[in-house]
């Protein structure tokens, strides 16, 4: 699991990744994320996008100010992972950590 520290003013959004997903021993780029206040367990799903310049590659989430996933400071959030395998129900797991400062 990965930890990022963000900033959390409220006119900045922050591309947060690469996101490793794996299924089994093998990457995979297909899946929805969700972030919420640790402790919680998400409810709605996005799709993982692209760092906005082509720079990193990979997938990740945007949150901060004007995103889906807006952050407060001195809160922290798990980004979820939801896997369709074709099963009655979706994996999820937790990929990552969100510390807003």
């Amino acid at each position: 699991m990965t930890l990022w520290r963000i900033p959390a003013p409220e006119s900045v959004q922050e591309w947060v990744g690469p996101l490793t997903v794996m299924v089994g021993a093998t990457p995979t780029m297909d899946y929805q994320v969700a972030v919420v206040e640790y402790g919680s367990r998400p409810a709605t799903w996005t799709d993982p996008v692209v760092h906005p310049d082509d720079t990193i590659p990979g997938l990740g989430v945007v949150v901060g100010a004007g995103s889906s996933y807006p952050l407060v400071a001195g809160k922290v959030y798990l980004i979820w992972v939801q896997i369709d395998l074709g099963t009655s129900e979706p994996v999820l797991d937790d990929v990552g950590i969100i510390i807003a400062t």
